[in-house]
């Protein structure tokens, strides 16, 4: 288990190399989403100040990124999971998988390649699946793994 201050460099992901400070300056949402799923990693309260006096918090900062459309997929899957009744991550994942979400929702997939060697394909976006276990009301850490790089499907099929 290993702790990282804002001038820190994480040692994995898709960041790997670069300051705790440099990935909420440019990447939020990944800072966010590393602190709920990366379970062998903790940040300094000294990050976290940084993260959330930038003016916002990891919720507000989905919305901010979202374009409408990219929303709009969100709103309609977060409600086909609140129809489904989903009360938990293992859930979550079982039912994205199944029923191949990613190819329903174009705007919030793609390829997630695991620190464990796993590629999931057509999987939901690192940031959107914690967001939508925050929105579900999941408390964390969600996953025993790690995600080491996302390749949303607007990359993959040009």
């Amino acid at each position: 288990m290993s702790t990282y201050g804002l001038y820190d460099r994480i040692p994995f992901g898709k960041h790997e190399g670069d300051t705790v400070k440099y990935i909420i300056d440019r990447d939020k949402s990944y800072f966010f989403w590393m602190v709920r799923n990366c379970s062998n990693a903790y940040f300094t309260k000294e990050a976290f100040n940084y993260a959330n006096g930038r003016g916002s918090s990891s919720r507000s900062s989905y919305r901010s990124e979202y374009s409408e459309e990219k929303e709009d997929e969100y709103q309609r899957l977060l409600g086909l999971c609140r129809r489904k009744g989903i009360k938990s991550p293992v859930r979550l994942s079982k039912y994205i998988t199944e029923n191949d979400l990613g190819l329903r929702f174009p705007r919030l997939s793609g390829d997630v390649d695991f620190d464990n060697g796993y590629t999931l394909e057509n999987g939901i976006a690192p940031s959107v699946y914690g967001r939508l276990c925050e929105d579900l009301g999941f408390s964390g850490p969600w996953t025993n793994t790690c995600v080491v790089n996302f390749t949303p499907n607007k990359d993959l099929y040009r």
